[in-house]
């Protein structure tokens, strides 16, 4: 009887040292494998990255499509996301560490807030290439706490996701900016207004007549962004019986021509870009690379901004 208490108690001290070694071993392997490993790697290996689809707490969603090789954000009908925060994107997905994974299990998935943001990755072929929920980040917290691929995991993140739910923050702005030393012209229906060289003021044509008020327009034109952003095929112009054209010409030899459209409720923009016969092939390239953010689309402004601009006069 001894001999086979002395055996079962040995059998079970072999029994719990291989399930301590095994549940370690388990653990340092979790921490090991994951640990300054790419979070995104499905993504980061993937040649064919066709959309970022970003769903937010709020209900908002930012659709990101790459057409030609460039971004568009589809909720902004289609028109072009703004090359700093697509850039800021790209190298978070791509460069996103795994700080600690832990196994989670069911019970403790269903008692994880449902305060997050959703980022889901796909190809061209509209398969899901990674999933993510990135959890809400508490103050307290110095990492990001996240979940992959409906797998068994809780990350932790290195990374900041604190990504806008607001649909024109990915647009391309601003649409419009001038600064008034590289004017040369202001022409509109009402007045006419020029300089030969850039250390010379604006003065009107033909009196030669300083015009020091044109800094209230300049001010609503230095910097001009949008609330909406609408393709011309969509755009119901037969609304906005009213219209404003302003042509401004740079030193550079670019003509900007920005027609307001409105009524009484709102403004909207669109721009042309010319150049004079004398332009430098400096102001060509510009022209070029920028004539398709303008051409075909039309731009929701503030009300104060339109309004200001339309009825401004010398």
């Amino acid at each position: 009887m001894r001999h086979h208490i002395k055996l079962a108690g040995f059998i079970l001290c072999i029994t719990l040292a291989i399930m301590s070694f095994g549940i370690i071993r388990n653990f340092h392997y979790t921490q090991t494998l994951s640990r300054g490993n790419f979070f995104f790697e499905n993504t980061k290996k993937a040649t064919d990255v066709q959309t970022i689809k970003l769903k937010f707490s709020d209900g908002n969603v930012i659709t990101l499509q790459q057409k030609d090789n460039l971004w568009h954000v589809n909720e902004a009908d289609g028109y072009y996301a703004s090359f700093r925060k697509i850039n800021s994107l790209i190298k978070l997905l791509y460069q996103t560490s795994i700080y600690r994974a832990d196994y989670l299990s069911k019970d403790n998935k269903q008692k994880l807030s449902k305060d997050s943001l959703f980022i889901i990755t796909y190809n061209k072929n509209n398969d899901v290439i990674d999933e993510a929920e990135i959890l809400s980040k508490q103050d307290n917290n110095k990492f990001y706490y996240a979940l992959l691929n409906n797998n068994d995991f809780l990350y932790q993140l290195n990374g900041d996701f604190g990504l806008s739910s607001l649909t024109m923050d990915w647009v391309q702005m601003p649409l419009l900016t001038l600064s008034e030393n590289n004017i040369k012209r202001i022409q509109t229906d009402d007045f006419n207004v020029f300089r030969r060289f850039q250390s010379e003021e604006l003065k009107t044509v033909g009196t030669h007549l300083n015009v020091p008020q044109i800094q209230n327009l300049l001010q609503n034109l230095w910097y001009l962004t949008a609330e909406e952003v609408r393709h011309a095929a969509h755009f119901e112009k037969d609304k906005f019986p009213h219209t404003k054209k302003y042509e401004i010409t740079l030193l550079n030899g670019i003509i900007y021509t920005l027609t307001v459209s409105y009524n009484d409720d709102e403004y909207w923009v669109d721009l042309k870009l010319d150049r004079e016969k004398i332009a430098s092939l400096e102001a060509k390239r510009i022209i070029d690379e920028n004539n398709m953010l303008y051409d075909g689309w039309f731009f929701k402004i503030n009300n104060q901004t339109g309004e200001a601009i339309v009825n401004f006069v010398l």
